[in-house]
């Protein structure tokens, strides 16, 4: 009965699919968004990234005088900042700003989101990462949301870069991304929220300062999503950014650690029941812990469990690209459950974690 109940879930996340199209159509706008933009980099020791993503983002098929790029560089020992500045001649619209001493309790990232809001010009806000790639219609497609709406908050799409003769790693990686993506936007649809990912982000200020920013919402590891619950909660729309023009590409982890401590840091920013991630995230652990229980010990049901998982990664391998073999699809769905069950305990026992050699302590079952 628990195994059929999984995979009435996935038929549902699967037949998603449908009434996806209809939304899109339905967040389609012919107007443009007439206000000034804001787009907000965070980055420490993004030295191998940082001429990247601002080449892109200062090169938008977008009017130079409506948006500006606010880098905030936060205590870089590396060459970030002195490869950012070679940006600032030619680039007026590029603003610069350097944290050399973290004053708020604020975490790491937060600390440097906020700094960028609170400096920033723009009536409108997007948010990427300084190891992210973004197309040149990206801020055009991502404003268009706002065009005419009421929206307080557009929560992108993103994606793992493709790689030329991917290997299981990247293929699981991207499996992994997909889903977590679904996870983000799709109840997004149905008027609900569970999280998102914070490199691709679009709100308005006015909105922020109302809800008091990071500072009134709390530390939190995941910015992200403290950030889309505080405007949940103060009643503003949310919608989902699922087109081609307002998808933003990350690079992948390049070995299993890096894979799994990403996924833990995730985890431990979750590790919240009263949380509509955190809850997710107790489900899944719930649901993979039964899975390996039932091949143990025989209980047929598990082929619900197994079957809804290789539909659902098919389904999104469909919107990938199509990247996976049957062979791959099949490792993935007795690879996951091992890999959530060890991933969930090892956050639950041990709910530290680094990021950017900063080291965080979730406190579990926190309101």
């Amino acid at each position: 009965m628990i195994m059929f109940l999984y995979f009435l879930i996935v038929v549902f996340f699967i037949s998603s699919g449908v009434y996806k199209k209809r939304y899109i159509r339905n967040m389609a706008s012919k107007n443009v968004y007439s206000e000034k933009i804001s787009i907000i980099i965070p980055a420490k020791d993004e030295e191998n990234n940082i001429e990247t993503i601002l080449t892109s983002c200062l090169n938008q098929n977008y009017s130079k005088e409506l948006y500006e790029v606010v880098l905030i560089n936060d205590r870089s020992k590396d060459k970030t900042l002195e490869l950012a500045k070679k940006f600032e001649k030619e680039f007026k619209n590029l603003k610069i700003i350097t944290i050399k001493k973290k004053e708020s309790n604020l975490y790491g990232k937060q600390n440097a989101l906020d700094v960028g809001i609170k400096n920033a010009t723009g009536d409108l806000i997007l948010i990427t990462d300084a190891d992210c790639k973004i197309n040149k219609n990206w801020v055009r497609r991502m404003s268009k949301y706002f065009a005419g709406k009421d929206l307080g908050m557009v929560i992108g799409k993103t994606e793992i870069t493709h790689m030329q003769n991917p290997n299981f790693l990247y293929r699981l990686q991207t499996v992994a991304h997909r889903f977590l993506m679904e996870i983000a936007q799709v109840p997004i649809m149905f008027g609900y929220y569970t999280s998102g990912i914070g490199n691709n982000l679009a709100f308005r200020k006015n909105a922020y300062i109302k809800i008091g920013g990071y500072e009134n919402l709390g530390e939190s590891i995941l910015d992200d999503e403290i950030l889309i619950r505080g405007f949940a909660r103060k009643g503003y729309k949310l919608a989902a950014g699922f087109t081609k023009n307002s998808i933003v590409e990350t690079n992948p982890m390049k070995s299993y650690k890096e894979l799994f401590n990403q996924h833990k840091r995730w985890i431990v920013g979750s590790l919240n029941i009263f949380t509509p991630s955190g809850l997710l995230v107790f489900v899944q652990y719930f649901f993979n812990i039964y899975t390996i229980y039932s091949l143990f010990t025989g209980d047929k049901s598990v082929i619900f469990k197994l079957i809804g998982d290789y539909l659902l990664y098919s389904k999104l391998d469909i919107e990938n690209g199509r990247i996976l073999r049957i062979v791959d699809k099949i490792a993935i769905v007795f690879f996951v459950p091992f890999y959530i069950t060890a991933l969930g305990t090892a956050a639950i026992i041990n709910p530290k974690t680094n990021w950017k050699e900063q080291k965080y302590k979730k406190k579990i079952l926190k309101k």
